[in-house]
C-alpha cells in the first residue's frame, strides 16, 4: 500500500512581497492549512504496516519567494509538515513550482535534493532515482533533467521484467505532442506502464492501448481550497470524446503538433476518467491510496472534504 499527493502549493503570504497574484494563491494556501492538517491527519490515521510509503508529486511549494532565506523557509517548512504525519519514508519529485523564481534554483538544491536524496538512499545530483518494492519498481525523475535518458539506462539494466513498473513525474506524459514523450510512451507499454503524475491540478485518469499492450497515467490534485464546497467530488467523467476535443483546442497547435496528436495519440487513447467538482473553477482534490497485488491495482480517491465518502476503482 502507498498514498499519493500533488500539488499542495505551500507557501505563506509574508514570504511573497508585492506579487499580488502570488499573494492572492498564498492567502488561500494560508486559509485552506486546517484543511491541510486534517487531510494528512485522516491519512496517518489511516496508516499501518502494511503503508510502505508516502509519493509526493511536484509542486509541495508555490515558489517564487523574495529572498533565499524566504524560499529556503517555505521548503523547510512544507518538509517539517510531512514529517509530523508521514513517518513513513516520502519519496518526491521536483515539480516546476519547487526552484521556480530568482532564488529558486539554490534553495531546491540546499533544502529539498538532499531530503530526496535521504529518502532515495543515495546522494543525488539530480533527483532521478528507483525504488523496489517487492516484485514492483519505481522509478523517480526530474521532469527538466534527461529523464528518458535515465529511464532507458535503468530498463537497459533490468533482468527481468517487474510486476508493475511506475513511472512517477511531476508532468504528465499522455497525450502531450512531443516525440520524446511519444517514444516514453510507446517504451513504457512494453511493460504496461504505470505513469503517476500531477501538475494539472486534476484528478484524472487517461489509458493508452496499442498493438496489445498499454500504459496508464493517473493524475493527482491535492490543491486544497478554503471552502470544503469547492473540494467535493460531484462525479466521474468518462467523456473521452469530450475531452480529447478540450485537448485538440486547447493544448494542440496546429502543423506539426497537430499531425503529431492526430498520428501518434488520438487512435490510441482508450479510456479517460476525471473526478469533477460541484464548482467547475475548481477541480476536485484530495488524496490516492494504492493496494497492489497480484489481482492488480486498486486505488481509493478521497475528496479533501472528508465527510464525503471516497471512491475505489481498478486502476488495472
Amino acid at each position: 500500500n502507498f498514498f499519493m499527493i500533488s500539488d499542495t502549493h505551500f507557501g505563506s503570504a509574508e514570504s511573497f512581497g508585492s506579487k499580488p497574484r502570488t499573494r492572492k494563491k498564498i492567502h488561500r494556501a494560508d486559509q485552506a492549512m486546517p484543511y491541510y492538517r486534517t487531510l494528512f491527519a485522516d491519512m496517518a490515521e489511516k496508516s499501518d504496516e502494511k503503508t510502505r510509503f508516502l509519493i509526493e508529486a511536484g509542486d509541495l511549494v508555490e515558489g517564487l519567494a523574495y529572498s533565499l532565506d524566504a524560499h529556503k523557509k517555505e521548503l523547510k517548512s512544507a518538509m517539517d509538515l510531512l514529517k509530523k504525519y508521514f513517518k513513513c519514508p516520502v519519496y518526491m519529485v521536483k515539480g516546476n513550482h519547487e526552484a521556480m523564481g530568482q532564488f529558486g534554483a539554490e534553495a531546491y538544491r540546499d533544502v529539498l535534493l538532499p531530503e530526496i536524496s535521504n529518502y532515495a538512499g543515495n546522494k543525488l545530483s539530480v533527483a532521478n532515482y528507483t525504488v523496489s518494492c517487492g516484485k514492483d519498481l519505481f522509478i523517480f525523475v526530474d521532469y527538466s533533467s534527461r529523464w528518458t535518458d535515465y529511464v532507458k539506462s535503468v530498463l537497459g539494466t533490468l533482468t527481468a521484467k517487474p510486476r508493475y513498473l511506475f513511472l512517477v513525474i511531476h508532468l504528465n506524459v499522455i497525450p502531450w505532442c512531443s516525440p520524446e514523450l511519444v517514444e516514453m510512451c510507446r517504451i513504457l507499454s512494453e511493460y504496461h506502464g504505470i505513469i503517476l503524475c500531477g501538475h494539472t491540478h486534476r484528478t484524472m485518469m487517461l489509458k493508452y492501448e496499442r498493438d496489445g499492450k498499454s500504459v496508464t497515467q493517473f493524475t493527482v490534485n491535492t490543491y486544497l481550497q478554503p471552502a470544503r464546497s469547492r473540494m467535493k467530488y460531484a462525479g466521474v467523467s468518462e467523456d473521452l470524446s469530450g475531452f480529447i476535443a478540450a485537448f485538440r483546442k486547447f493544448r494542440v497547435k496546429k502543423g506539426a503538433q497537430s499531425a503529431m496528436f492526430e498520428k501518434e495519440w488520438l487512435p490510441w487513447l482508450a479510456l479517460y476518467r476525471e473526478w469533477t467538482s460541484f464548482n467547475p473553477k475548481y477541480p476536485a482534490a484530495g488524496y490516492a491510496r494504492f493496494h497492489v497485488s497480484d489481482q492488480g491495482i486498486q486505488v481509493t480517491v478521497q475528496s479533501g472534504d472528508l465527510a464525503q465518502a471516497p471512491y475505489r476503482f481498478q486502476l488495472l
